[in-house]
């Protein structure tokens, strides 16, 4: 699977958001704790206007096609930034996103997507947990399927989204269109 594909019965929209165009495994030295958490929705509430353009990175950028998961996520942290830079040099939206990101306190735009990916795996994670806390084995396991398998992410993550999620509903609930949203069937 190239860069930028993520199966759409992930909640491919608001995923698409979080992952912007990289879908990178985290790195446990960018911290995530409730004071990221707050910033990561503050910035991804101003990103959310810009979301065709993501969306178009994540499905047309040279970068994207270039590399797969597996070879992005080889890289050092520097050179994902790197790439992510020139990613954004190349499409016009580098300055745009900058101004956000700097007024948000961000150390770059690889860190954003980093942490964002984190966030949305333990996203993904709580919401099965609930989905299927109640299920018997074979429903819940049929629930997995449809979804696109078990998903994973760091107990830690988990157990932040899970305290902040009346706070993490709130903003699923205000900004994305679940309209769009594939169906689970």
């Amino acid at each position: 699977m190239k860069i930028g594909q993520c199966p759409a019965a992930r909640l491919r929209v608001f995923l698409l958001l979080c992952c912007v165009v990289f879908t990178a495994q985290a790195w446990a030295a960018e911290p995530l704790n409730s004071a990221t958490l707050d910033k990561w929705l503050a910035t991804t509430t101003e990103f959310i206007p810009m979301q065709d353009v993501f969306e178009r990175i994540s499905q047309e950028s040279e970068i994207t096609k270039k590399y797969t998961q597996d070879e992005f996520k080889a890289m050092d942290v520097e050179e994902q930034n790197k790439l992510m830079d020139q990613l954004l040099k190349d499409e016009g939206v580098y300055d745009d996103v900058y101004k956000v990101l700097n007024q948000k306190d961000w150390d770059s735009a690889g860190s954003y997507i980093r942490i964002s990916t984190r966030i949305a795996q333990a996203i993904q994670v709580h919401m099965q947990n609930m989905m299927l806390k109640n299920l018997p084995a074979e429903q819940a396991q049929m629930v997995k399927e449809m979804m696109g398998g078990d998903v994973t992410a760091d107990p830690k993550d988990v157990e932040l989204v899970s305290k902040n999620w009346s706070k993490i509903s709130r903003f699923i609930g205000e900004n994305i269109d679940t309209s769009k949203l594939p169906p689970m069937g």
